[in-house]
């Protein structure tokens, strides 16, 4: 399961199957999932390639590398992160260190109390996807002239 980071939306591509529709042409859901698709895979590749996207010096699974593009929906997708990297969201807003105790019973940790650094807001999601916005609206009109048969 992947972990949403904002609920960012592509906007425009409504309108544009609009007037697509208004000239006649019958877009089915399969086209419009292909399309989709293909802009939520550009922005997980670019996501995970941006030199804002956090890498730890420690480990070596990262969670740049574990970015997921799940269908949520009847053409629907989101882009997120393993669940098991959900710390990658801190990165993206920012959290509070300080003294926590540990309530999972599945930890050797479990009534323990541990110490959490703060961790500084460096935003990488949000500014990948709005460098992104124009290419992956390119990549979803490249998908529909090539299913219309326009190129």
């Amino acid at each position: 399961m992947a972990t949403n980071y904002s609920g960012m939306e592509l906007e425009g591509i409504d309108e544009m199957m609009r007037h697509v529709k208004e000239l006649g042409y019958i877009i089915d859901a399969e086209v419009e999932d292909e399309m989709v698709k293909e802009a939520a895979d550009h922005f997980k590749n670019a996501v995970e390639n941006s030199p804002l996207t956090p890498v730890s010096p420690y480990q070596k699974k990262h969670g740049k590398d574990h970015f997921l593009v799940v269908k949520i929906g009847d053409g629907d997708y989101e882009v997120g992160i393993d669940e098991k990297f959900f710390y990658m969201y801190m990165h993206e807003i920012g959290a509070d260190g300080g003294v926590y105790k540990v309530k999972d019973r599945s930890s050797p940790l479990d009534g323990e109390y541990v110490v959490t650094p703060d961790v500084q807001k460096r935003p990488f999601f949000r500014p990948t996807f709005e460098n992104e916005i124009d290419e992956m609206q390119r990549k979803m009109g490249r998908v529909l002239k090539r299913r219309l048969g326009l190129e």
